[in-house]
């Protein structure tokens, strides 16, 4: 919450922050266990939004394909829907961009 609230006010190096340790811990990726599939979904989110506001393209197209991914595979259909009313609020990145990711680069 902390990322998005700075991502939204333009502060992309504490958004990267909070999105970054927030990855780390929801994602398993300090060392302990992952959190719930929508977690996870919201996880890659928050960096993909981050990263947008820090101005980081290649970062932001990554992260936003794959929480789009994440979150599109949410098997309840609750969950699909609470994710998808945040993350259609986040910056699509430019066509160009989720191009290449699109195909691996």
């Amino acid at each position: 919450l902390l990322a998005r609230a700075h991502a939204l006010n333009g502060d992309g190096a504490l958004a990267t922050h909070y999105a970054a340790r927030a990855f780390a811990f929801i994602t398993g990726a300090d060392g302990g266990a992952p959190g719930e599939p929508w977690e996870v979904a919201f996880a890659h989110a928050a960096v993909a939004e981050a990263a947008a506001a820090s101005g980081d393209v290649a970062l932001h197209a990554r992260f936003h394909a794959s929480a789009k991914a994440l979150g599109d595979g949410l098997a309840d259909p609750d969950d699909h829907a609470i994710f998808h009313a945040t993350f259609d609020r986040i910056p699509v990145p430019a066509p160009a961009m989720a191009a290449a990711v699109a195909d691996g680069g």
